[in-house]
């Protein structure tokens, strides 16, 4: 069986164009025949509700798993080579009752009555990991809740790599740099594979200000900042909007020649050069090709 490559799309900071930056990315990869799933981690349930169209939401969803232990049902959706885990709008119910139960075992542990207090963040943990040890999915995407808690803790010790989208604002890359120097070095403590793939620069207007902190940005994390910037475009929304990725909604239109496809296609190539896939993506190019001919 094949190693699932786990990416968390995820920042601290709200509004940074977070999950539609994940649904691009994840369909892309899906685009080249590559087995996609998406995993909903956020209880605003945005990408749940992207990718659910018609279908019913299971009775085994992650919420029904967190606290049951029961595998969540996987979803596929009816574009090639994409599943997903839905997620739920009670996430954060779940939560607490497993942080009550957090509380209740570590005082049943210092009172010597258990060899071992009950985590909550590593029960969510061993849930994603049994989710990606149990079937042929090559790319996993995580999209993570605009906070530092549990769900986005246990995504991340989960997770291979993190993209990080961010805004050319001021307090976007303020809320970036922090989640850089002060949550990735706990979890990398705990997982030593997990690395930051890289900062996105997302939504980036035509504005000085803008420009200014873009460059201050790759000024300070160098290599580490995608050399593919998104900017912000009508298209992007309006394609979101109508649960299409970029790649859909400029098939609908009469000029096929959106600048957002593009972008995020050099996007993508540079994910697929910094996760060491170009020889399973030509790969599968070349097996594509044959299969046509034949």
């Amino acid at each position: 069986m094949k190693k699932t490559l786990k990416i968390a799309v995820a920042n601290i900071k709200g509004g940074v164009g977070k999950t539609t930056a994940a649904l691009n990315i994840g369909l892309a990869f899906a685009s080249l025949w590559f087995n996609v799933r998406f995993i909903d981690l956020d209880q605003q349930c945005d990408l749940t509700d992207f990718l659910l169209g018609d279908t019913q939401i299971p009775t085994t969803t992650l919420y029904t798993s967190l606290l049951s232990n029961k595998y969540p049902t996987v979803i596929h959706n009816n574009r090639e080579n994409v599943s997903f885990i839905p997620g739920s709008h009670r996430m954060e119910e779940a939560i607490q009752e497993l942080m009550i139960k957090q509380g209740r075992t570590m005082e049943e542990y210092n009172m010597g009555k258990i060899d071992k207090p009950f985590s909550a963040i590593y029960h969510v943990v061993n849930i994603l990991d049994n989710i990606s040890s149990n079937d042929e999915c090559e790319i996993e995407i995580l999209d993570c809740p605009p906070s530092a808690g549990v769900m986005v803790l246990a995504g991340l010790i989960h997770s291979d790599f993190l993209i990080i989208p961010t805004q050319a604002t001021d307090f976007s890359a303020r809320q970036t740099r922090n989640f850089i120097k002060n949550y990735v070095p706990a979890i990398q403590r705990i997982n030593p594979n997990f690395k930051v793939m890289g900062i996105l620069i997302n939504m980036k207007r035509n504005e000085i200000s803008q420009i200014k902190i873009a460059n201050k940005l790759r000024e300070e994390f160098g290599e580490l900042v995608f050399n593919n910037e998104i900017t912000y475009n009508a298209s992007v929304n309006s394609a979101y909007h109508q649960k299409m990725s970029i790649f859909e909604y400029q098939d609908i239109l009469p000029t096929k020649n959106l600048p957002d496809v593009a972008l995020y296609k050099y996007l993508v190539d540079e994910i697929i050069d910094r996760a060491n896939l170009t020889e399973t993506a030509m790969s599968k190019i070349l097996d594509f090709a044959k299969s046509n001919r034949q």
